[in-house]
């Protein structure tokens, strides 16, 4: 009689398995001491704006939002999370070993993909509300009418990131120039670059501030808040599908595997 042979899990259940330990790697993982220094930051600049335009407290607040949270903060805490969920792995050369277990290796991307993009999302809410805190707490309109839109930046942003460490060397540092060249550089020279995703949170963020909308970013090109939103989901879903697909379908070897001591 033979034995029962063993079912594998689903991609959805590996995924979700693969998400708790991955979570807990980024929790003790190095890249805590750069999103601490980032919040740290964030909540100074906002109690130095406090303490300098108490009139409008409410409009400098959001003026935080799109110049600090949605410029530099939250794709930085998005590029910490989402390379390390591949890089990591890729650097110690312990890649090759973790496709070795009975699981797909999409579910191992999907895993640590879906780990690192709750974990970003959650960071980027956080230092928007420390920063809140420290602004003065102006009317509670301000903040919560802002929050989906770095959220959602910071899902499609963190999945990108995903992305990149799955396909490339140092991603880390090519994630570094994408923030500053494309997203940071083109998007604000332009303004309003449609193909940036900064674009597209800027574009909720006016939604959700209404009258809020510092005067410098009034009279930019608009899109209706469902464009915004299925874009940056779009953006999220099709790179942890690319990522899932690349580790599927490239070979991994003995040049994947840590080196000798």
């Amino acid at each position: 009689m033979s034995a029962p042979t063993r079912r594998l899990p689903s991609l959805v259940e590996a995924a979700r398995i693969l998400a708790i330990p991955g979570t807990r790697q980024f929790l003790r993982s190095g890249a805590m001491l750069g999103i601490a220094g980032l919040a740290a930051f964030a909540a100074l600049v906002a109690f130095v704006v406090a303490r300098q335009g108490q009139a409008r407290p409410a409009v400098n607040f959001q003026a935080l939002e799109y110049v600090l949270m949605s410029t530099a903060v939250a794709p930085l805490v998005s590029l910490f999370f989402g390379t390390a969920a591949m890089a990591s792995e890729r650097e110690a050369g312990t890649l090759s070993f973790l496709f070795t277990r009975p699981i797909r290796r999409s579910a191992v991307v999907l895993g640590k993909g879906v780990a690192a993009v709750l974990l970003a999302a959650a960071a980027t809410a956080l230092i928007d509300a420390l920063m809140w805190i420290c602004a003065g707490a102006p009317p509670a309109g301000a903040f919560w009418g802002g929050l989906p839109a770095l959220v959602l930046e910071s899902v499609a942003l963190t999945s990108l990131f995903v992305l990149f460490g799955a396909v490339l060397v140092r991603s880390l540092y090519v994630g570094l120039a994408y923030v500053a060249l494309y997203e940071g550089a083109l998007g604000n020279a332009l303004q309003a670059s449609p193909y940036t995703i900064t674009f597209h949170a800027r574009t909720l963020l006016r939604h959700g501030s209404s009258d809020l909308v510092p005067s410098f970013y009034r009279g930019m090109p608009d899109e209706p808040s469902s464009t915004a939103t299925l874009v940056l989901l779009g953006v999220a879903v099709a790179s942890l599908a690319l990522a899932a697909l690349w580790v599927e379908k490239r070979e991994y070897g003995l040049r994947d595997r840590p080196k000798e001591e």
